[in-house]
């Protein structure tokens, strides 16, 4: 079973020649093709990712490195990029549940009123239930250290 085409097997072989970073030892077009044809019983876009992380790492130098199953440039790498986050309508979303006003009154009717995080922010709570709450926590976390103790 062939799922890289030749074509596709040219494109990317011109593409990990182009992307290897400054400094590292460079590819040969002919090698990268070679390396590329014997994986061509796999899923295209499998081989485009383990190419383009084996091309892009300063260590491989060869492109025959990709040829391993055990090779790291098959498995999914972390970058550490996370997407923004998504700002919110201060007036349309709820302090209780973080919902959008529309949701949060069908899913949560009768169990909470609808209040927009704009108005919650100017509210201040009453110091009686600032300390209330601050006990319980406290009481958490000595409940919760002695029994680590125990443990």
């Amino acid at each position: 079973m062939v799922t890289v085409t030749d074509q596709q097997t040219r494109a990317i072989t011109f593409l990990a020649a182009a992307m290897r970073p400054h400094g590292a030892r460079r590819w040969d077009e002919a090698g990268i093709y070679a390396a590329i044809k014997k994986l061509a019983d796999r899923k295209l876009s499998d081989v485009v990712l383990a190419i383009t992380r084996a091309a892009d790492d300063r260590e491989a130098n060869t492109p025959n490195v990709i040829l391993s199953p055990a090779s790291p440039h098959w498995r999914e790498r972390d970058t550490g990029w996370t997407p923004p986050p998504t700002p919110h309508d201060r007036d349309a979303t709820c302090d209780t549940c973080s919902l959008p006003e529309h949701q949060c009154r069908t899913r949560w009717a009768g169990d909470h009123e609808f209040t927009p995080l704009s108005r919650a922010a100017n509210r201040r709570l009453p110091a009686e239930q600032v300390a209330a709450v601050v006990g319980e926590l406290r009481d958490h976390k000595t409940k919760t250290e002695a029994e680590e103790a125990t443990a």
